[in-house]
């Protein structure tokens, strides 16, 4: 398991954000949100000790699965650095602010996306199970990726597109076609 190895891969990903969940027995599961450059997704199992984070195992995966976010805490992170420090490999893992649910494993489809400036997106939509999902992409703020998050019914799919257009949002695409693809990981506008 070489560092430069890893290192080589991350550099070939399109966008440096990754799924994480935290364990209770001080382990972190990560998953790229996106494919490398090999069409695969790269899987880093991580032990945290006093020392910090380190790889216990990385793979290439071709799965399009979310993480299992069952059995800890799910958030979002970025891998700001590797470093090789007695045959391990350390990383430095920075959060990414936001409140991300795992992805949809199927594509959400009728999709209502606005867009405040070519850099903020947001759409939202009903999955086939009913839940309503709102996706989301801040360039500036968080990367060049789409966020998922689940949400309750604690305002209505109107009240919260309302609430969007007088931010200063205005729809754009059709909303028969817009759709989430489950796949890629993206909201496709259409």
């Amino acid at each position: 398991m070489e560092a430069q190895t890893l290192e080589t891969m991350l550099n070939t990903l399109y966008c440096d954000a990754f799924e994480c969940v935290v364990h209770s027995d001080s382990r972190l599961e990560l998953l790229s949100v996106y494919e490398s450059n090999v069409d695969a997704r790269i899987r880093i199992n991580v032990e945290v000790n006093a020392s910090g984070e380190f790889v216990s195992s990385w793979e290439l995966e071709q799965s399009t699965k979310p993480l299992d976010a069952s059995s800890g805490e799910y958030k979002h992170v970025r891998i700001t650095g590797v470093e090789p420090i007695r045959g391990q490999i350390r990383l430095d893992i920075e959060d990414i602010p936001v409140q991300a649910h795992p992805y949809p494993t199927a594509s959400v489809h009728n999709l209502e996306v606005f867009e405040k400036n070519t850099d903020e997106l947001w759409a939202i939509g009903r999955d086939v199970s009913g839940q309503t999902w709102a996706f989301f992409r801040k360039n500036g703020q968080f990367g060049d990726y789409w966020i998922a998050s689940k949400l309750n019914n604690s305002k209505s799919r109107s009240e919260r597109i309302s609430e969007k257009i007088r931010k200063g949002y205005r729809e754009i695409g059709d909303n028969t076609k817009n759709h989430y693809d489950a796949n890629d990981r993206k909201v496709v506008v259409l």
